[in-house]
């Protein structure tokens, strides 16, 4: 169970992103998604995931990309109800199947899902304090791959995150 700290902690991140919905749901609108997500999408179907869990979907930019590529389900989740009603409208929008995505404001700590192929942590780590417990609770489902962004370009976490992955492909864990 998640603690008061926590718990306060999830709130102001669903209050500043309710803020924000919009503002980001027009950029991505106007300029796309950022390459780093793109990055991490195009890394997903290659993976051949079926189901994937987007943590931190926004606007659904990455969930309609996930969803046109041929991903089977896909599970968008965000703190941030403005955001989940945004990403809604835009998939209904797309015309995409309902039975093929769902999407909640539960936090990705709290959420039990029976299964994923892929866990998408797209500039999520930076906005949570309990990275290792995000980290571990994605590893926890044993997916073909877990993506993640760091927006920092300092070279010592690229280089211990290359150095991780690394070791990890050898041992089909990551």
């Amino acid at each position: 169970m998640m603690s008061n700290n926590l718990d306060s902690t999830e709130d102001a991140i669903q209050q500043f992103f309710n803020k924000e919905a919009k503002s980001m749901a027009s950029r991505h609108e106007k300029k796309g998604i950022p390459g780093t997500a793109q990055a991490q999408v195009d890394d997903i179907l290659t993976s051949n995931a079926k189901t994937v869990i987007d943590v931190g979907s926004g606007p659904g930019s990455v969930m309609l990309k996930l969803l046109e590529g041929g991903v089977e389900h896909v599970i968008g989740m965000d703190l941030s109800d403005q955001m989940n009603d945004i990403a809604k409208e835009r998939i209904q929008e797309a015309n995409i199947d309902p039975s093929r995505y769902s999407i909640t404001s539960q936090s990705f700590l709290a959420f039990d899902e029976q299964q994923a192929d892929a866990i998408s942590l797209h500039r999520v780590l930076c906005c949570h304090p309990d990275r290792e417990g995000m980290l571990n609770k994605s590893i926890a489902y044993k997916p073909k791959i877990v993506t993640l962004t760091v927006p920092r370009t300092w070279f010592f976490i690229r280089f211990v995150i290359k150095v991780y992955a690394f070791f990890a492909k050898r041992k089909d864990s990551f």
